[in-house]
């Protein structure tokens, strides 16, 4: 009816659209990345989770060791050694000493130090614990972005066609003399920003797989996966919140207040006296007759004496509690901040609950049967072209701002997951992260 047209497109545009479609058929083949794949690749090649493993193992082994007695001392030597003959038989007082020494630190303060190690030990394997979590979080947030980009080149891939094919009718209808030119530059001026606009998804797409990319390596170079995991949501604020009390970083803050707390016992262990053993035995040469002399055994029992305490044993208790008193407020400070975070990312859940459900209802519907009801008000010459324009330029943003929409909810999720979710390795959060 309107005749045979050719449209070209600048090289540029034509192999971007090209790479476009090209995403877009792999994403739908089924070899796509999923979202527990990219997780588990993230988990098991982490080295920051490595190292927080090992640096809690570490200060396991230090807890042991620093409970433990100090090295006992081998003494030997020789005694009243006379320095005129150097003599051994001459004088009875000379003597081969073989000796022993043991030091016992004040009581309490090695089950102190070992508790205050031990607590370190735990918030170091809280602090890997939380690694984990944020590394989740990161890659979970990493995969939704390339996902909605991926999705939003789809989906204008698909629109641009019916706006190609919409400037193919108004160039026929304009040849024929039935419309004004006005109408075909409108068409091909949408066009092209919808090629511009591809253009910009194809940077966000490069930009979100390099994102990834750190915590996947080259896998992150597969389309993602079509679907997003089905994430129901958790319960209620309240429930949340004591799921809260739970999270790796509460729980490390904790430990530090409780290793701040075995810092002030062993502060205070040092107003008590340390302990020392002293056991030698001196052994003796015959006198110059022959006569046979009395080996001798010796012990010694050395105290310590803490009398002036006031610029070592006082500073330093006042010191550990000091600590102790910062540590309580770092966790306060840190329970107020996961709770601003956990309130914010509920209420942003619910937020986008609500709008996913009056999108699905009823604007995505209302918005295509507008686009619909001007298509055919224009081809029967009772319409304007440029509200056909609008409408359908309306209906592909509101198909995008649905698809941001439930990608925005899944990342709420993974928001809630991080701060009030079970441990990584719980069988509830595999389940979970199967979905």
């Amino acid at each position: 009816m309107f005749g045979l047209y050719r449209f070209y497109l600048p090289a540029h545009i034509t192999g971007l659209c090209f790479l476009v479609i090209t995403v877009a058929v792999r994403a739908q083949s089924g070899t796509g990345l999923t979202l527990p794949e990219a997780e588990q690749l993230a988990l098991s090649n982490e080295p920051g989770i490595v190292a927080a493993q090992a640096r809690a193992q570490s200060m396991a082994e230090k807890s042991i060791a620093v409970g433990s007695l100090p090295d006992p001392e081998i003494r030997l030597g020789i005694a009243n050694l006379p320095v005129g003959s150097y003599n051994f038989n001459q004088e009875p007082m000379t003597q081969k000493v073989i000796g022993i020494r043991q030091m016992f630190p004040p009581a309490g303060s090695r089950k102190a130090m070992r508790r205050q190690l031990g607590y370190q030990g735990n918030a170091l394997s809280q602090a890997a614990a939380a690694r984990s979590r944020r590394v989740l979080l990161d890659v979970r947030e990493a995969w939704l972005e390339c996902y909605y980009w991926q999705r939003a080149s789809q989906t204008v891939t698909e629109n641009r066609d019916f706006f190609r094919q919409l400037v193919k009718v108004t160039r026929s209808m304009y040849s024929v003399g039935r419309q004004n030119q006005q109408d075909m530059v409108r068409a091909e001026l949408e066009l092209s920003r919808l090629d511009d606009r591809l253009l910009d998804i194809n940077e966000q797409i490069r930009r979100n797989h390099a994102v990834l990319e750190q915590w996947i390596g080259a896998a992150a170079a597969r389309p993602m996966g079509d679907q997003l995991p089905v994430w129901q949501g958790y319960g209620d604020i309240q429930s949340l919140r004591k799921q809260l009390l739970q999270h790796p970083l509460l729980l490390a803050a904790n430990a530090q207040v409780a290793s701040a707390g075995a810092g002030v016992d062993a502060a205070r262990s040092k107003y008590k006296p340390s302990l020392g053993l002293d056991f030698s035995y001196g052994q003796r040469e015959n006198d110059p007759l022959g006569n046979r002399r009395d080996d001798f055994v010796s012990a010694m029992l050395t105290v310590s004496v803490p009398l002036f305490t006031g610029n070592r044993q006082d500073k330093d208790v006042s010191a550990a509690r000091h600590t102790e008193d910062a540590s309580i407020n770092d966790r306060d400070v840190l329970r107020r901040d996961l709770t601003r975070q956990l309130e914010a990312a509920f209420a942003r859940w619910q937020q986008l609950q609500f709008r996913i459900g009056l999108y699905d209802k009823t604007i995505l519907e209302q918005s295509h049967i507008q686009a619909q009801a001007t298509l055919q008000a224009y081809q029967s010459d009772t319409g304007d072209f440029n509200d056909v324009m609008r409408a359908y330029v309306t209906d592909l943003n509101t198909q995008l701002d649905f698809i941001r929409l439930q990608t925005d909810r899944a990342k709420a999720y993974a928001q809630l997951d991080y701060l009030a979710g079970p441990p990584i390795g719980d069988k509830h959060h595999d389940e979970l992260a199967k979905k």
